[in-house]
């Protein structure tokens, strides 16, 4: 038997989300609140090693937006199949249904603004899409800034 004492290790709680894939809707508002929600598909592909076939599998997201993601995602235009990349937290909650049965839902609160991956051409083949930062604007990164 080992007398020795157990060692105690200080876990670092963390609780972070990555994900790269496409808005299965528009962005919803929630009455005058800086917020908006949507759902989000994540698809893996992957080459069936018996049948050589290829396969996908799509996994759906609800995700909200509040504060300086709100506003970038509303700046960037993002709407219903546009690629998106981002970064949150997962936060549970339980509910009742309306038959009694107990449930609950993940959902996605974006912590960093997110990118949108899409980018638009308009019919003079002018790119449309205006979600890149200009030095002075509150979401623009350079090297300085590391």
């Amino acid at each position: 038997m080992n007398d020795r004492p157990r060692r105690q290790y200080r876990l670092a709680r963390l609780n972070r989300v990555q994900l790269e894939g496409y808005l299965a809707c528009d962005p919803i508002p929630h009455g005058g609140k800086r917020r908006v929600s949507f759902r989000m598909a994540v698809s893996k592909r992957w080459r069936d090693k018996e049948t050589d076939e290829w396969k996908e599998w799509t996994d759906w997201f609800n995700v909200s937006c509040f504060g300086a993601a709100y506003n970038s995602l509303k700046k960037q235009g993002a709407r219903k199949g546009d690629g998106i990349y981002l970064e949150g937290e997962l936060h549970s909650r339980n509910f009742t249904e309306a038959d009694g049965t107990k449930s609950n839902a993940v959902t996605i609160f974006v912590t960093q603004p997110p990118q949108i991956l899409t980018v638009r051409v308009k019919d003079d083949g002018a790119v449309e899409d205006d979600s890149f930062p200009e030095p002075g604007d509150p979401d623009y990164f350079d090297n300085a800034d590391i």
